[in-house]
């Protein structure tokens, strides 16, 4: 897919859900507690409309490619180190052949690679294959989660605004990622204040561990179950030649154009946090289309950037000299009277994603 292009100004920039959730202040001097807050109910969040449309035409589209069944056949998968394992085309998955070696593997294991290309852990193997199974320390694996968590988002989005997803893709460096969405009127807009109620969303698809299923789609299927959204419309026009096929996502009652892979559900993800929103042109619709820009990070990313820090920490041996009365003896190999520096939790990069 194609990111939007040029940007406008800015619309918001608070960092993190938590400066939007921050109760009132009372007006006065040791005065009132401010207004309450009000309780989230995910049935405040209805499903847009054409929701119901687009589950019609995947379930439609599922059921037809069941009923013509695959033959299921023995093979041969073989590892990175030369192992082989066995299985059966159409039915043995990545996730299979990792928890076959071991249960801790199959626990970390975040995507795969079949024959180089990528795959997803719940994607039955198709023929005799060379894998490799990658954990999130991967650049693979990273790039798999950031966009799998930019799907959740999409599903929030969704869920809060009732408005058009455009695209929302991974951002490698430094980590995150974002979606793009139109609102259905021009007086609506995406806001810091809305960041509460979507963060809620956000916990609850988390909570549900929804799967990531996948599904290859023609291009008239495609058009058909997008022809509510002009953006992805103009996305299959364009990128998908005729005769030829795409894929779909789906988790929960979130449906969009995706290649992936994804993870395997979304409760692998532990935390979430909404950065930034700006306003954003998108490049292939008129130029008055105006969609914003909502980014987020995960509290993986957090942890990543931490242990870098630390990593960095550790190699430069950075001692901070302190009086003796205070240390009487320092970590080992340092000066008498020295503390290591530990690593501070560096949060400078939240909420600067892509600005």
């Amino acid at each position: 897919m194609s990111e939007p292009a040029e940007q406008v100004a800015p619309v918001a920039t608070e960092p993190a859900a938590a400066a939007a959730a921050a109760p009132a202040k009372g007006g006065k001097k040791g005065g009132g507690k401010g207004a309450p807050k009000k309780k989230f109910s995910p049935d405040d969040f209805p499903l847009p409309e054409y929701v119901a449309h687009r589950l019609a035409v995947w379930e439609r589209v599922k059921e037809q490619q069941a009923s013509a069944g695959k033959e299921h056949v023995p093979i041969k998968v073989t590892l990175p180190d030369g192992a082989v394992k066995d299985g059966v085309s159409w039915q043995t998955t990545p996730l299979d052949i990792a928890s076959s070696i071991s249960a801790g593997l199959a626990q970390n294991a975040v995507v795969a690679s079949v024959d180089g290309k990528p795959w997803d852990l719940q994607r039955p193997l198709e023929a005799d294959c060379k894998l490799e199974l990658f954990v999130f320390d991967s650049p693979e694996g990273q790039h798999a989660f950031w966009h799998s968590s930019a799907h959740i988002l999409g599903q929030a989005l969704e869920r809060r605004y009732k408005g058009f997803l455009c695209v929302g893709p991974p951002v490698d460096k430094p980590g995150g990622f974002y979606y793009d969405m139109a609102m259905p009127s021009a007086e609506q807009a995406v806001a810091a204040e809305d960041f509460p109620d979507i963060q809620e969303l956000v916990n609850l698809i988390v909570k549900e561990k929804q799967p990531f299923e996948r599904l290859e789609l023609s291009k008239q299927d495609a058009l058909d179950m997008f022809a509510y959204n002009k953006y992805k419309s103009e996305i299959i026009q364009s990128k998908v030649p005729d005769g030829a096929t795409c894929t779909a996502y789906r988790c929960g009652p979130l449906i969009d154009l995706c290649r992936g892979p994804h993870i395997p559900h979304t409760g692998r993800v532990k935390a979430f946090a909404l950065t930034t929103v700006r306003a954003a042109i998108h490049t292939q619709s008129r130029r008055d289309s105006l969609t914003f820009e909502t980014h987020a990070r995960t509290l993986e990313l957090e942890r990543l950037l931490a242990r870098e820090r630390r990593e960095r920490c550790a190699a430069a041996r950075v001692w901070r000299v302190v009086p003796c009365r205070q240390a009487a003896q320092g970590p080992p190999g340092a000066p008498r009277g020295a503390q290591e520096a530990q690593p501070q939790d560096d949060r400078s990069g939240a909420g600067a994603l892509l600005l």
